[in-house]
């Protein structure tokens, strides 16, 4: 069993033990041949924004600076209101044929509430740009139309 000391000293190779708490900074690599795999993967992964940036991003507005924890919360909240929309639609099933804008409009709420919930986890306008890049615009269109079709004819048309 370790002992306290190495305990410690393993915590200490963290960077937030260290204070560091800023994500935005790369962390320090050798040069070389393990500098070179290192670009390729941040050239890979070049759409990542990270939560803590030192550009001008949505964290300087007063109203989106949420700590992560708050984040979460919220991320959780929407994921039980999607659950229970989602509990709803499922219950539904039982009158499909009779009413079945009841259960489109619960799962359509549904989704839309997991999609809400992943932008307040990692932040709206990163979830914006995560989907309307240039890779996913198709599906994002698609999914969109489809969800905004539902709705429409749900409740406006009353199908």
């Amino acid at each position: 069993m370790p002992s306290q000391e190495t305990q410690q000293e393993a915590l200490r190779n963290f960077r937030w033990a260290r204070g560091v708490t800023d994500d935005s900074t790369n962390a320090n690599v050798n040069s070389g041949e393990g500098g070179s795999m290192w670009s390729r993967w941040t050239s890979l992964a070049g759409s990542y924004v990270p939560l803590r940036s030192g550009e001008r991003s949505n964290e300087e507005e007063a109203y989106f600076a949420l700590s992560q924890w708050e984040r979460l919360l919220g991320f959780g909240a929407c994921l039980l209101g999607a659950i229970a929309c989602f509990f709803v639609a499922f219950l539904s099933l039982a009158v499909f044929a009779i009413k079945p804008s009841k259960f489109a409009l619960s799962f359509s709420l549904g989704s839309l509430l997991v999609m809400f919930g992943f932008a307040v986890l990692s932040g709206p306008i990163t979830h914006l740009k995560h989907l309307f890049s240039k890779e996913r615009l198709p599906f994002t269109f698609a999914y969109f139309g489809s969800l905004g079709f539902t709705i429409y004819f749900s409740v406006v048309v009353c199908s």
